[in-house]
């Protein structure tokens, strides 16, 4: 949680937590900043308990901490980018929520803008999350890129 410090007093997050197997194995092939980079893919900059994940769209895109990043989350079977959740609702607060994972999501594993934070266009074929339907824009339709601005 001390990775919690640097981040805004009233800001709220969810974090995917890896297993530790997964955090140790990631140590000893990345480079720092790879890691630090990879660390970042699991925190969504708001609080979602395990029924705000539920009752998003399967397939929807989440922001993520690392700037520029999102990935998806399906919800039968509960999965970020792949990554199955095995402990949801492993910890609450009022400003955060943690669940835990499987393993690790990649850097590779995630959907990368091309434009600004919040300008919505992103990915390698052009997508925006106003192109992507109602199963890709479940975040949008939450009104969740408004609270993160």
């Amino acid at each position: 949680m001390a990775a919690l410090a640097f981040y805004s007093a009233h800001a709220s997050y969810t974090i995917f937590a890896p297993t530790d197997a997964s955090l140790f194995a990631l140590d000893m092939i990345q480079t720092a900043s790879s890691y630090n980079e990879t660390l970042h893919l699991h925190f969504v900059p708001l609080r979602l308990s395990l029924s705000d994940l539920r009752s998003i769209s399967s397939g929807s895109i989440l922001p993520t901490h690392l700037p520029y990043s999102t990935f998806r989350l399906t919800t039968d079977p509960l999965q970020v980018t792949g990554v199955d959740v095995t402990l949801p609702g492993l910890f609450y607060s009022r400003r955060v929520a943690i669940h835990g994972l499987v393993g690790i999501v990649s850097l590779s594993s995630v959907i990368f803008e091309y434009g600004e934070r919040l300008g919505l266009g992103f990915g390698s074929e052009g997508e925006s999350i106003g192109s992507l339907g109602s199963e890709g824009r479940a975040i949008d339709t939450l009104g969740l890129f408004d609270l993160i601005q």
